[in-house]
């Protein structure tokens, strides 16, 4: 039987009055009751503990992180910023490039300015920015605790772009707004090509995971 009980940091979790710990042997804590009665009613769900992206899955691997993992993640945060996909522009679909330009500008520019960073768009997916000047979106995400840094990790895996993770995690865009931002020249192809069953279930499987990380995060601010 899975319980949870409030201590001074928030709520931790036993087995039969013995205490639950991460593969790391961290705490499994949480910020807050509603979240550690869901968290405890999902030990018992077995469809919750396969899905890697449950809400159980993402509370336990943003516990079970130590300082050498956060360095790991946010050195592939950095890294991948480099080829984040709102940089492109390389297509020869003037159409297109006018929608990319009208729907990824603001996000841009706004991210350029609020980290200074030397960014540029690019017009070939063999290109990527290089000589950003990190520092200050580096020092942005030390700053986060487990479960922010595990937000916007698991997000940019799933988009591809870590710079509109970081825009959902400041809470200025939706997870609907991150998928359809990032699907923007899919959504052109369907509309010529049709939208075979094939890109449905995909898009189907995108939504339904970015969702569950919508749904954690909101159970940890």
């Amino acid at each position: 039987m899975i319980e949870y009980r409030k201590n001074d940091g928030g709520f931790i979790f036993f087995n039969n009055n013995k205490e639950l710990l991460t593969k790391n042997k961290n705490q499994i804590i949480v910020k807050n009751k509603i979240h550690a009665k869901k968290i405890s009613q999902e030990f018992h769900n077995k469809k919750k503990i396969k899905d890697q992206y449950s809400n159980l899955n993402l509370t336990l691997f943003s516990c079970n992180l130590n300082e050498s993992d956060k360095k790991l993640i946010i050195s592939s945060l950095l890294n991948n910023i480099e080829f984040d996909i709102i940089f492109y522009r390389g297509f020869n679909d003037s159409q297109l490039n006018k929608l990319l330009n009208k729907k990824l500008n603001y996000y841009f520019n706004n991210f350029k300015k609020k980290f200074d960073m030397k960014l540029r768009k690019l017009t070939s997916i063999n290109e990527k920015n290089e000589d950003l000047s990190k520092d200050k979106f580096e020092y942005y995400l030390n700053a986060l605790d487990n479960f922010k840094l595990t937000t916007i990790y698991k997000l940019s895996g799933i988009s591809k772009s870590v710079i509109l993770s970081y825009f959902f995690l400041e809470k200025r865009i939706t997870f609907v707004d991150l998928f359809e931002l990032t699907n923007i020249e899919n959504f052109i192809q369907q509309k010529k090509w049709g939208y075979v069953p094939e890109q449905r279930e995909k898009d189907k499987e995108m939504l339904k995971i970015l969702k569950n990380i919508s749904i954690f995060f909101k159970n940890v601010i």
